[in-house]
C-alpha cells in the first residue's frame, strides 16, 4: 500500500472522518490513514501513536518532505497514553482485537469519555468490544462492513453517550441513515448497520451462518450433539439470531 492511497478498510474508515477534525491514529504504523486526510485537506491536524518505536520511524519516514508534515505530532506510547484529554476531536484504533481496544478505553476511562468520539475497527472479539461500549456509557452511533482480502472487516463509530442529534460528522448520519438494522441481541452480529454496509452486511450474515452450521453439523456427524450441548445450543441460538436479522 502506498501513502498515498489507502487498502478498501481503511478508506471505509477515512471517508466517515469528519471534516476539519483533529484525530490521532492508534497503533499507526506507517501511518498512511493519517497522510491520505491531511494530504486531501480532510483534517486539520493528526497525532500518529504507537507503542513500538519502529512503527513510529515508519510513520514519520511516511511524512517526509510532506508539504503539510507541520501538521502532524509522532508520539511514542500505549493507547492513549500519549494523549491529553480532549486534545483532539476523535480517536482511531484500529487492527487491534477488540479485547485489547477495551483494555486502551479503560485504562482511563475518564480521558476516553473527553473526546468526541472514536472510530474503530476490531479484528476479533467485534461482540466483547460491542459489549463493553454499551455497558460503559457509549453510544454506537453505526457499524460498517468491508470486505476485503478475502475478510470481512468490522468498523464501529462511538461517541460518548449522548443525544444522536448532536454533533455527528460529515453529514454521514443522516436521520434516514442512523438505524437500518437495529439492536441485535448477539452483538457478534452488529449493532446498528449503516446503510452503506447493507449489501456487504448480508453477506456477511451468509458468511457466519455457513459457520454456525458447519460446527453444528460436525457436532452432529461426531454423535457429540447431546454430549457437547452447550456448544450445538449456541450454534442453535446464533443461526435463529441470523434468520431474524436477514428477515
Amino acid at each position: 500500500m502506498k501513502k498515498g492511497n489507502l487498502s478498501l478498510r481503511l478508506y471505509q474508515l477515512a471517508k466517515w472522518i469528519d471534516n476539519q477534525c483533529t484525530i490521532a491514529d492508534i497503533g499507526t504504523d506507517h501511518g498512511y490513514l493519517p497522510y491520505y486526510l491531511l494530504d486531501n485537506q480532510s483534517i486539520c491536524r493528526a497525532i500518529c501513536c504507537d507503542i513500538n518505536s519502529g512503527p513510529l520511524q515508519n510513520a514519520k519516514g511516511t511524512f517526509s518532505g510532506a508539504r503539510f508534515k507541520d501538521k502532524v505530532d509522532f508520539r511514542l506510547g500505549s493507547g492513549i497514553e500519549p494523549l491529553e484529554s480532549s486534545e483532539v476531536d476523535y480517536v482511531v484504533i484500529a487492527g487491534m482485537g477488540g479485547g485489547l481496544i477495551v483494555d486502551i478505553l479503560n485504562k482511563n476511562i475518564s480521558k476516553s469519555y473527553s473526546f468526541k468520539g472514536f472510530y474503530l475497527q476490531p479484528q476479533t472479539e467485534q461482540d466483547v468490544l460491542r459489549t463493553w461500549l454499551l455497558k460503559n456509557g457509549f453510544t454506537i452511533v453505526n457499524d460498517f462492513c468491508v470486505f476485503e482480502d478475502e475478510k470481512y472487516y468490522e468498523g464501529l463509530f462511538v461517541v460518548p453517550a449522548k443525544p444522536l442529534d448532536t454533533e455527528l460528522p460529515n453529514g454521514l448520519f443522516n436521520e434516514g441513515d442512523l438505524i437500518v438494522y437495529n439492536q441485535s441481541s448477539d452483538k457478534e452480529f452488529g449493532h446498528r448497520i449503516h446503510r452503506d454496509s447493507i449489501s456487504i452486511y448480508k453477506d456477511y450474515l451468509a458468511f457466519k451462518r455457513r459457520k454456525y452450521e458447519m460446527i453444528l453439523s460436525k457436532l452432529t456427524e461426531a454423535g457429540l450433539s447431546e454430549k457437547n450441548s452447550e456448544k450445538a445450543n449456541l450454534c442453535r441460538e446464533k443461526l435463529s439470531d441470523i434468520d431474524k436479522l436477514i428477515q
